[in-house]
């Protein structure tokens, strides 16, 4: 298990650097495409630094149960204030070092009760019933833009967040058929047709993510952005955990509770960050 919080947390850093190099990309093209940002040496690194923390995160999903996987990913929010402070010369105030203090004490209190882990894959109308969830969520951005409704950028992140949870938890059921090994794999048939659809939500869950991260970093601090996207991508999981993948939390009352509060300190921590800081940059 040691091993799989080492990368997740590691996964954490190269997303949050992923955040501020993609957020000054996104403030020097007005449009914020994604294509855009691909041509530009800062575009190009954050995109190399999503996709490594992507892989870091499929390894260690296959090592430590979901619940602890992202809760430990809300740790790089350190490295993203300072980096924030010193790149996109973006205010650290006390708001944003409490949130910081508050997410340290979550972190190591999930890590002293981390939860079970589970080996059950979620059925067809589990996945069904998560998408119809989630499914509207990451589509409304896109909505307010065809419906040309001005505003409402936080929107962006709402949605991104959403979209990278829902990456993670299609993520997670890849990464345990992944561990059964190649060679079990290839000797069963069957599982060839679930592991293309779970690639195909990954990519599209991912790009969804990704598009809507960038547009919300052209018009909002990036030290906003990425604590309301860890705080879904933390919590849907989490609430999503023991009905898709049969996690079950510690059976001692005490841990159960320091489990719980290391959940809500988590949670109030990102919530902290992002209502210490102000929600437009300037232009």
């Amino acid at each position: 298990m040691l091993l799989g919080i080492i990368l997740i947390l590691a996964s954490s850093v190269a997303y949050n650097g992923s955040v501020v190099l993609l957020a000054v990309a996104a403030r020097r093209h007005p449009g914020v495409s994604s294509l855009s940002v691909g041509k530009q040496g800062s575009g190009i690194l954050g995109i190399a630094l999503d996709v490594a923390g992507w892989v870091l995160e499929i390894v260690a999903l296959a090592l430590i149960p979901l619940t602890l996987a992202r809760v430990l990913s809300v740790a790089g929010l350190g490295v993203l204030l300072l980096l924030t402070s010193w790149a996109l010369k973006e205010p650290v105030g006390r708001g944003k070092i409490l949130g910081v203090v508050l997410i340290a004490l979550g972190v190591v209190a999930v890590g002293l009760a981390p939860p079970r882990f589970g080996g059950a894959s979620p059925t067809t109308w589990e996945w069904v019933v998560l998408l119809a969830i989630t499914g509207p969520v990451v589509a409304l951005p896109y909505a307010l833009r065809a419906a040309r409704v001005s505003g409402g950028f936080a929107f962006g992140a709402v949605a991104s967040g959403m979209a990278y949870a829902l990456s993670g938890i299609f993520t997670k059921d890849a990464a345990d058929y992944l561990h059964a090994g190649i060679s079990a794999i290839l000797n069963d048939g069957a599982v060839f047709l679930p592991l293309a659809l779970l690639g195909l939500g990954i990519a599209g869950s991912g790009f969804l993510a990704f598009d809507a991260q960038l547009k919300a970093l052209h018009h909002v601090q990036a030290s906003v952005v990425a604590p309301v996207v860890l705080a879904l991508h933390t919590v849907v999981p989490i609430a999503a955990a023991p009905f898709l993948f049969d996690e079950a939390w510690p059976a001692s009352p005490g841990l159960r509770i320091l489990l719980a509060g290391g959940i809500l300190l988590t949670l109030i921590g990102t919530l902290v960050l992002s209502a210490n800081s102000s929600e437009k940059i300037s232009p």
